[in-house]
């Protein structure tokens, strides 16, 4: 009589931890979708020519969602993915430096994450540096473990820009 209900009292904490987590986490992915849909929606806006303010005034917000994501769950790779994004490929080009440290997180959250490895290598090589910078030799590994992985945006990467990607010593394709 006695161990049934200490079996369901010990397993309540359980039942109830689980149900936080998953509202957590289902918080977590819609911040990250509204993230990403400001970026669809500033990549639209892009070909109408929106002011200055505009944008910024977008692109803040989708920041805020993917810094929001972050601090609920720290330990998800796709958060810094998402602020990696935006900022890496949206912001003033003196921060880059700091939006390649978000895809790195990512990957040292998950060392197999080939869009992590993809996006950090085009940032690299769209960044202002020198060549054969490390910045440049780390973009060139990231994008040959991509594309050696099968990742289709790496793939299409390589192909549009061998002639690139040889002029800049980043060979093995």
């Amino acid at each position: 009589r006695l161990l049934l209900p200490l079996l369901a009292a010990l397993a309540l904490p359980t039942a109830v931890n689980s149900n936080e987590n998953n509202v957590k986490l289902l918080e977590y992915e819609k911040l990250i979708k509204e993230g990403y849909e400001i970026l669809d929606d500033l990549v639209l806006r892009d070909q109408k020519n929106p002011t200055y303010e505009e944008y910024m005034e977008e692109f803040s917000l989708a920041l805020e969602k993917c810094n929001k994501a972050i601090a609920m769950i720290p330990e998800n790779k796709e958060g810094y993915l998402c602020r990696g994004l935006m900022g890496g490929f949206y912001a003033k080009p003196y921060y880059q430096k700091k939006w390649l440290k978000d895809f790195s997180k990512a990957i040292k959250i998950d060392p197999e994450y080939l869009e992590a490895y993809y996006l950090r290598g085009v940032l690299g090589f769209s960044m202002q540096r020198r060549s054969y910078s490390k910045i440049d030799a780390r973009a060139c590994k990231d994008i040959k473990k991509a594309y050696k992985n099968n990742f289709p945006e790496a793939i299409d990467y390589v192909n549009r820009n061998k002639r690139f990607l040889k002029e800049d010593k980043c060979y093995g394709f």
